[in-house]
């Protein structure tokens, strides 16, 4: 599996993986994401410096995406494990590659995520890639737990 920065060729799937049933669920915002909401906020990404946006390919088909904002030498990851490669191991090998390759190349001090408590896969992936429960917290008007990167 390798990373490469995401694309404007990459949107279609990055919206279609977005809008997947268990994606929805486990966002902060549930509701289904339209074409032009997207276009809007793809486009933001790309051209915001704050932003890394890569993509995880194996053989040659893109099974996962994983983001960072950084913002006062903290990154706050997301990611998304392409709906047919999920329980395969991904999300915890893209973490493993990504995390320490940005704090490699953009000296971010911290690497953060928040996840709802319900959702335990990504609780687990996140936990078996080095990260730990460090706070309950309220984010974007919900509780959910702030997991920390510890080397």
């Amino acid at each position: 599996m390798q990373l490469r920065p995401v694309t404007i060729s990459d949107k279609d799937i990055l919206l279609s993986w977005a809008n997947d049933p268990v994606t929805r669920k486990n966002s902060f915002n549930s509701n289904t994401i339209t074409f032009s909401d997207h276009e809007k906020w793809f486009q933001d990404k790309l051209d915001n410096k704050s932003e890394v946006m890569l993509m995880a390919v194996d053989q040659g088909k893109g099974v996962g995406h994983i983001r960072f904002c950084l913002e006062d030498g903290q990154a706050e990851v997301n990611i998304n494990v392409a709906p047919d490669e999920r329980g395969k191991g991904y999300g915890t090998a893209i973490l493993k590659i990504a995390v320490p390759w940005l704090l490699e190349h953009h000296g971010a001090q911290k690497v953060i995520a928040h996840i709802k408590p319900d959702n335990l896969p990504s609780i687990k992936t996140f936990q078996k890639a080095g990260f730990h429960i460090c706070d309950l917290e309220r984010f974007k008007g919900q509780d959910c737990f702030k997991m920390q990167f510890k080397e």
